[in-house]
């Protein structure tokens, strides 16, 4: 998206149509528009694999992601279609598939085997729902959901546990903006078969894009480094771009070489991060 959005800014055009968005008309505020949502994208993007670098799964970076003032107050880039938490798993899930590197969820027991577990070493079904009732009156809605989740699970037929886990589902919307936990108009929506396009693919065993040449870009320095000095760049084995072709202002990559993070590789993945 960033690239595309980029690729397109220096057409002349009218309107912009967006989906789950009203047109935007004029050519200043498509321009405008456009580059908004490129440096939304680019934000979840880049954010997201600079947390993910530094030892952090999915579910932590989710949690914790915070746009920063000028998209968040932007209205294109409120949560009303859409979720940051959800799209930041999203990007993670792209890179790095389900398993976050804890061998102890490599083979864990799906939802009915493990409710049922779990509810009988909290003390019965009837314990879990008690439980479940006290943490959504005490406020944490979230932790009251996955009591009363195992609950479900373990037993369907319990009308009781079923009951109580509608109630703080309910409740999300009040504290959030985005639809995916907004009231359910009809109960079978989350139900309902969904169905998308096959994606045509390139028939590479990576999906690649040749990128679109922007025209009339200017750059202060462009560098082209074989695979092996990209490599060594990268993962800091060299610092500088001595033995490497480039063109332009050399002191711009000491500037970039500054503002780039370096990572303890030694992260914590089966236990919890020390603090």
């Amino acid at each position: 998206m960033p690239r595309a959005a980029s690729a397109v800014l220096p057409l002349e055009s009218d309107v912009v149509f967006a989906s789950h968005h009203w047109p935007t008309f004029g050519n200043s505020k498509a321009l405008t528009f456009l580059s908004q949502q490129r440096d939304l994208y680019a934000c979840l993007h880049n954010e997201t694999l600079r947390q993910l670098n530094a030892g952090k799964t999915g579910l932590e970076i989710a949690e914790d992601f915070k746009l920063p003032d000028s998209l968040e107050n932007l209205w294109c880039s409120r949560e009303y279609y859409g979720s940051v938490s959800h799209n930041v798993k999203a990007i993670y899930s792209r890179y790095m598939g389900w398993f976050d590197g804890n061998p102890a969820h490599l083979w864990e027991h799906p939802p009915v085997e493990a409710a049922q577990r779990y509810v009988n070493c909290m003390g019965g079904i009837e314990k879990v729902i008690e439980l479940g009732v006290k943490y959504r009156e005490a406020g944490y809605l979230r932790f009251a959901v996955t009591l009363l989740n195992h609950a479900v699970f373990s037993d369907q037929s319990n009308s009781t546990a079923t009951q109580e886990l509608t109630a703080p589902v309910s409740t999300f919307h009040f504290s959030v903006k985005f639809s995916g936990l907004q009231p359910v108009i009809h109960p079978t929506n989350f139900l309902q078969n969904k169905y998308r396009p096959i994606s045509h693919v390139t028939r590479h065993s990576i999906a690649y894009q040749k990128a679109h040449p922007i025209p009339n870009t200017p750059a202060s320095l462009t560098v082209w480094p074989t695979f092996q000095q990209f490599v060594d760049l990268v993962d800091g084995q060299r610092q500088d771009l001595s033995g490497i072709e480039t063109s332009g202002d050399l002191t711009v990559w000491d500037t970039l070489n500054s503002l780039l993070t370096s990572y303890d590789t030694g992260f914590a993945i089966v236990s919890p991060e020390e603090s």
